[in-house]
């Protein structure tokens, strides 16, 4: 059975922005079936959003088949998923609150995001990890894969 994972919005970005970085191997990994990805539909829309704005298209030549292949694929491909509105405990951004739900709404075993306020958060990652939830480093999930 295959890891459910959320990966966050700052990953997919880079994933397109930067085809040979590290983002861009964990999207071939996922679309090699290595594991599961589950979304929803604002996760969606924070990931096009931010690849519509006209400085990224820009600097890094993103266009508007990029951004509508992302999101066929992500509805496609991904268990979408309703994220938990109420889950007892809040992150210092508020507008990322919706990942911490949709994981506990999918089981989903990792969250993978670059975001410092996630990953530092010792406080979030202690009641995460007591619900089976992960939150984690690109590579550190690679590392995980590499072991399954």
């Amino acid at each position: 059975m295959n890891f459910r994972v959320v990966i966050d919005a700052n990953v997919w970005v880079s994933a397109i922005i930067n085809p040979h970085g590290l983002p861009a191997i964990l999207k071939q990994l996922w679309l090699s079936d290595r594991f599961d990805v589950v979304v929803c539909v604002k996760l969606i829309e924070e990931i096009t959003g931010v690849l519509t704005r006209p400085k990224i298209q820009t600097k890094y030549h993103v266009s508007s088949e990029d951004i509508e292949t992302i999101r066929r694929l992500l509805e496609s491909k991904s268990i979408m998923e309703n994220p938990l509105e109420d889950f007892g405990f809040s992150l210092r951004d508020p507008d990322d609150n919706y990942l911490i739900g949709l994981a506990l709404a999918s089981k989903s075993n990792f969250i993978v995001t670059g975001d410092r306020d996630l990953i530092d958060s010792v406080a979030i990652k202690d009641e995460l990890s007591r619900l089976n939830i992960q939150v984690i480093k690109i590579a550190d999930f690679f590392s995980i894969l590499d072991e399954k």
